[in-house]
């Protein structure tokens, strides 16, 4: 957890680094600091992902280290672990990292387009998935 310290006209943030070392910046103001504080925290969790195995790590394992490293720690952690868990049951969690292309995204976007809402049981929107240029794509195909 970052801590800050008044300098005058100025703020500084301190930032605990694994090992017992900081990192500080000087900011003039305590947002300023406290963005800089927020980047470096996120950071420092994303450090702690495992570190990939002989075989590879799969995205359904990459998406529960980053839900525990990071998405667990935001205020919308609970919309974090519903989309995660979601992910984890899609067949691309099962794919390893280095072995995942672009088709596999498209594929993911594909079937994530024919589902219906668990809540309001309609179609999904392009929007919903996140999918830029997503219609282009499919009015090219």
């Amino acid at each position: 957890m970052a801590s800050f310290e008044p300098r005058g006209n100025s703020v500084r943030a301190i930032v605990r680094l694994p090992g017992g070392g900081k990192k500080t910046a000087t900011f003039d103001t305590m947002r300023e600091a406290q963005a800089c504080a927020a980047r470096a925290e996120k950071k420092k969790a994303l450090a702690t992902l495992p570190p990939t195995k002989a075989g590879g790590v799969t995205n359904g394992e990459l998406f529960e280290a980053y839900l525990d490293a990071v998405a667990s720690k935001t205020d919308s952690e609970r919309w974090n672990r519903l989309r995660l868990m979601k992910w984890c049951k899609d067949p691309l969690a099962q794919k390893r990292v280095v072995d995942t292309l672009t088709h596999d995204i498209n594929q993911w976007i594909e079937r994530s387009l024919s589902q219906d809402s668990e809540r309001t049981k309609e179609p999904l929107s392009p929007a919903t998935v996140h999918t830029l240029g997503h219609g282009a794509q499919a009015a090219a195909a």
